[in-house]
């Protein structure tokens, strides 16, 4: 039963990846578009200057396309990062959605015992179980020997605790508060990318 709810997981954690790859995908086309847009903008604001007669100025004239490009270029970096917050907090919103509901969905209870697991793999010595009240039945019938708290309001996941007062979180929360880092990253990664 441990090896399907590692899959039971990895399913889970393989379709909450695909989802945020597509949204940050659509987001991404979006702001390539945008960005493009500017840096077109600002090339043609150059060439145009360039092409101007040469006058008694050209030295001014060349400060302004200088300055022209080089504000056109910051425009475009922070409207790029803002395009790519806002993405990733569009994936966040959706991802949070998904888990606030994942109780529902068949692979829960398998899910849940995958957490418990690997909770008591990092605490051994744990005493209790504390969960979510609409967990409570079923984490009952998984703690094999832990004291059982239904005190937690998580989407889902366990904390277990010690008779010392050690903690191991592994909520539905949790993991996402640890998988933002991560996607940060990625998209600081495409971002620069984009302005390459």
């Amino acid at each position: 039963m441990t090896e399907q709810a590692g899959h039971g997981i990895a399913e889970l954690l393989a379709a909450l990846e695909a989802d945020a790859d597509e949204e940050l995908a659509r987001l991404d086309d979006e702001t390539r578009r945008e960005v493009q847009a500017l840096l077109d903008l600002a090339r043609a604001d150059a060439v145009r200057l360039e092409r101007e007669p040469v006058s008694s100025q050209e030295s001014e004239l060349q400060a302004e396309a200088a300055r022209r490009r080089s504000a056109a270029r910051l425009d475009s970096g922070r409207m790029l990062r803002e395009a790519c917050e806002q993405s990733l907090q569009e994936a966040l919103a959706g991802l949070r959605a998904r888990l606030a509901s994942f109780r529902d969905e068949e692979a829960y209870p398998k899910v849940l015992g995958t957490l418990l697991r690997e909770a008591r793999e990092a605490l051994p010595v744990a005493a209790r179980v504390l969960v979510d009240p609409r967990d409570a039945e079923l984490a009952r019938r998984l703690a094999d020997g832990l004291a059982l708290e239904p005190v937690l309001e998580v989407w889902g996941g366990v904390v277990l605790e010690s008779d010392d007062g050690r903690l191991v979180r592994n909520t539905l929360e949790e993991r996402l508060t640890n998988a933002e880092p991560a996607l940060r990253v990625e998209l600081a990664r495409i971002a620069e990318e984009m302005l390459q």
